[in-house]
């Protein structure tokens, strides 16, 4: 049986999650809601990689690696969307943090990730 790109993508994101889960039980950490972000721009940018593997191009928006991603993937831990935007060969993926705003210390300090291609 041979499984499609999207099916290993969903069965990796869910070992992932399950293998942290595991480690946080056994450090008995809870994960915060900015390591839950985190994790999130984490999972968007292997969707982004996987979206160029298979199509070829760099997504504009990030409703074309949706199909990529579990249910609420676009949405960091507080509930907002993660701004995507593309700026001719750079992909800037980005949570604005518990406030929503630029900027912040703690859990308002925003978290960016770039990829170029």
């Amino acid at each position: 049986m041979q499984l499609s790109l999207k099916q290993l993508f969903i069965g990796t994101t869910v070992l992932a999650i399950l293998i942290v889960m595991h480690r946080c039980l056994l450090d008995s950490i809870t994960l915060s809601k900015q390591d839950l972000t985190h994790t999130s721009i984490s999972l968007i940018r292997t969707a982004v990689k996987n979206y160029v593997s298979e199509s070829g191009r760099i997504p504009q928006k990030l409703e074309e690696i949706e199909e990529f991603l579990l249910k609420d993937g676009t949405n960091d831990a507080w509930g907002r969307r993660i701004n995507f935007k593309v700026e001719q060969n750079i992909i800037s993926i980005e949570s604005l943090g518990r406030d929503g705003v630029p900027g912040g210390l703690g859990d308002d300090r925003d978290i960016l990730t770039t990829i170029e291609f």
